[in-house]
């Protein structure tokens, strides 16, 4: 039978040896539990305000990273990005990114007190990753205020603004948005996604009201559609 043990019941030695052989990526998640696993993983931490530093560079340190104000990366190889980025942590509010790396490793970085994002570089995004990149895209802007820019191609710049042209009909929108702009510059693309810094109680039964609404005039639309059906098929076979 398992019985719950509280971490602070157990000695120092052992906690400390517990952290000493947890995965790097174990270690930035264990230290966001609490301000006692904070302190415990400390050790462990490379924490500076500004970290500004190759792939190459922070791997070599064989340790957790924790940016607490900017964090500046450029990954050398699409396989020093997959090891790096599970290391990085820290409550950094800006990051650029620049490199050999992908659209998932991109997203990894993207917390909710960053407010500022730029990806430069080889940033790999098939065409088949399109849509599930920009879902994961929105599932942020609908939640934070936030600037993003990156660069890509016209066809994508395309499905972003369409995505933001119907995000009010989005069930996980936030209370505290307000509007969000996709602009392209010949090759660069900024995406800007706008939130109220104080919602109001009266602000917010507005918007709810409003996206029921939106929900009901979509259902009795699929309800139209539904009847409609049979009787095209019907008027067919006479």
């Amino acid at each position: 039978m398992l019985t719950e043990i509280a971490l602070h019941s157990l000695p120092y030695s052992i906690t400390r040896r517990l952290v000493d052989l947890m995965p790097f990526e174990t270690v930035v998640t264990f230290s966001k539990i609490d301000s006692e696993t904070k302190w415990l993983t400390e050790r462990r931490f490379y924490e500076r305000p500004l970290i500004q530093e190759s792939s190459t560079e922070l791997l070599q340190r064989n340790t957790c990273l924790s940016a607490t104000d900017s964090l500046v990366v450029h990954f050398e190889t699409l396989s020093e990005a997959d090891q790096v980025t599970p290391r990085i942590g820290g409550t950094y509010s800006t990051v650029t990114s620049s490199g050999d790396y992908s659209w998932r490793h991109a997203m990894k970085l993207v917390h909710p007190k960053v407010t500022h994002c730029r990806w430069d570089g080889h940033f790999h995004l098939d065409e088949a990753d399109h849509c599930e990149f920009v879902e994961e895209l929105f599932k942020v802007i609908v939640k934070q205020r936030i600037t993003i820019t990156l660069f890509l191609t016209e066809s994508f710049s395309q499905k972003l603004q369409l995505a933001a042209r119907d995000i009010t009909l989005r069930n996980d929108l936030a209370d505290s948005f307000q509007e969000c702009r996709v602009v392209r510059f010949l090759h660069m693309i900024c995406i800007f996604s706008y939130h109220k810094k104080n919602v109001r109680a009266c602000d917010v039964r507005v918007q709810r009201a409003r996206r029921a609404l939106i929900k009901q005039k979509e259902e009795r639309a699929k309800t139209r559609a539904a009847k409609t059906k049979p009787n095209r098929a019907s008027g067919s076979k006479k």
